[in-house]
């Protein structure tokens, strides 16, 4: 990928810092309708209900969104820097607003816990941001000394397909509170082909997100959250999240971010059956952002 197509992919988000929010803060959403991603629509098994949001800071904000920050500029990098930031820079992730639509990117959702009458799998969605294309199996890739994807949903029953695509020997250590923690080499790309590795990454769930790092390369950061039911999601580039297959009824959703933490303990919404729960916009004041 050349640095300035990167670069270009980046100008719309934006990096600052977030801070906790108040124990049992609760908000409710608003309508209820039939949602969709695009001209897709969102499906959920009979009975069951969905949700779909947007996390944002304030429109009264939006010209306060801070430019992109790079990290390391082309043969920069401290460490390994004839493969790290070679041809592209290396961009600062630990946290992303859209500075077109005031999105934040990476924002985990998720329930604390299976609830009552809920499934184990969700027919209708995939957990994972994923780095296959095909988007049918988690895969977690080294490129350019970044960890792709940088927010990510597993269970504990999922196979992580570990993918180093720089030809320099990367780890990948967790930091679980629960959970053992995992510390293993991903062997440098050869001949073209990227190094593989195919491994169960947690042994339990997470109430939080965990933190990974390459503690070769320590500027490399990436968050994964482990659980034991398939209720969760990131956020996309825009802010945007869907959950489905929701059992009917009052669910509390825990909503976190590396740099804020807990942004909400507990934010409500209303799951109908066959429906669509289409929230409010969640917003996030830029001053939680930057202490």
């Amino acid at each position: 990928m050349n640095w300035k197509h990167s670069l270009a992919l980046l100008l719309a988000v934006v990096s600052i810092s977030p801070v906790d929010s108040k124990a049992a803060e609760k908000d409710r959403g608003l309508r209820t309708g039939v949602a969709t991603i695009g001209s897709q629509k969102i499906v959920s098994a009979p009975g069951f209900g969905a949700i779909r949001g947007r996390i944002v800071i304030p429109e009264s904000e939006k010209n306060s969104i801070p430019k992109p920050k790079v990290l390391f500029d082309v043969g920069k990098a401290p460490v390994a820097s004839k493969c790290c930031a070679a041809e592209d820079p290396i961009m600062e992730e630990s946290l992303l607003i859209n500075s077109k639509n005031r999105g934040l990117k990476n924002v985990f959702v998720y329930l604390k816990e299976n609830p009552k009458g809920g499934r184990p799998k969700a027919a209708s969605q995939s957990l994972w941001p994923t780095a296959d294309p095909s988007g049918k199996k988690p895969v977690f890739d080294y490129d350019n000394c970044t960890f792709i994807p940088h927010a990510m949903i597993l269970t504990v029953a999922d196979t992580l397909t570990f993918r180093n695509q720089d030809p320099v020997i990367h780890n990948y250590r967790t930091f679980p509170f629960k959970g053992l923690t995992l510390n293993i080499v991903i062997l440098h790309m050869q001949n073209g082909n990227p190094g593989l590795i195919d491994r169960k990454p947690f042994s339990r769930p997470e109430k939080y997100p965990v933190k990974v790092t390459d503690t070769t390369h320590p500027w490399m950061s990436a968050y994964q959250l482990p659980l034991d039911h398939p209720y969760a999601a990131v956020t996309d580039a825009d802010g945007r999240f869907i959950i489905s297959d929701l059992p009917p009824g009052t669910h509390e959703f825990i909503i976190w971010h590396e740099k804020g933490r807990i942004l909400h303990r507990a934010y409500v919404a209303e799951v109908s059956a066959d429906k669509t729960t289409d929230l409010e916009e969640i917003l996030v004041p830029l001053k939680q952002l930057t202490k």
